[in-house]
């Protein structure tokens, strides 16, 4: 009896320790598959300096916990050779960014029609695709096409997008030359208002009060200008005059 126990015990042992390397290979398998580590020893022994992170890969629906070397520079185990200007060959599934430079000329404007500019991978891994376009046609890009972005702020005004729309912001109450005011359904001018304020008789032996209209310091949603009507004369039978105040425009949308 106790000879049946005891054989049994080393069955189950041995067929844990089976199923344990079983496990252990097909992590390896699948990690070193992915560029990667099965153990953070593994990964931390192959490069020189540095640290090792965990990442996760899918296989047979489990998700298997790997390492990484997050240094590129100094990596010797699991390597794969890429393109570009550095010299070294370590990726681990790696995609740097491209390194573009500044477009020439900086803005489109008025007679250019086509801006280029650089775009290099500098690393030895390939960088991440699709690469990005070396050229941009240059074409007046504010609301309905007028003109272009740059040609706002040398007017003096201010970039902004309204209702999905990009228009420019100028001071004053209409818009300057070559320009055109932003509507709301062709009907409510886009502004920025502050308070008017005006003295309003309220008696014919010279009673006065101050009176001001409401103001609205954002161009969205649209509002009407502000106003408010208050008698500007008066005499002892009654108000002889009834004036309109009206808000004073601060700023207009214009495109």
């Amino acid at each position: 009896m106790l000879k049946s126990l005891a054989l049994l015990g080393f069955g189950i042992l041995l067929s844990a320790s089976m199923f344990s390397c079983s496990k252990l290979g097909n992590t390896s398998s699948a990690c070193n598959n992915a560029g990667y580590y099965a153990e953070q020893s593994e990964c931390q022994n192959s490069i020189s300096s540095g640290s090792c992170s965990a990442a996760t890969v899918l296989n047979e629906g489990e998700n298997l916990v790997c390492w990484k070397s997050t240094t590129t520079s100094n990596q010797t185990g699991n390597t794969s050779t890429g393109t570009g200007t550095n010299t070294s060959t370590s990726c681990n599934g790696q995609s740097p960014p491209w390194t573009m430079g500044a477009w020439a000329p900086a803005t489109c404007g008025v007679g250019v029609t086509q801006r280029t500019r650089t775009v290099t991978c500098d690393y030895s891994c390939p960088c991440v695709l699709p690469q990005p376009s070396t050229t941009e046609t240059c074409a007046p890009n504010m609301f309905l096409g007028r003109h272009y972005e740059s040609e706002c702020p040398a007017a003096g005004g201010t970039l902004l997008w309204i209702d999905g729309n990009r228009v420019c912001s100028m001071s004053g109450f209409s818009c300057k030359s070559g320009w055109s005011q932003y509507y709301y359904n062709s009907a409510t001018p886009y502004t920025i208002t502050t308070a008017a304020s005006a003295q309003e008789h309220t008696n014919c032996v010279g009673g006065r009060t101050t009176v001001t209209t409401g103001y609205h310091s954002s161009f969205t949603p649209a509002r009407a200008v502000e106003t408010r009507s208050y008698c500007s004369s008066r005499n002892c039978f009654g108000c002889k005059t009834w004036t309109t105040l009206k808000a004073n425009i601060s700023s207009v949308a214009c495109f």
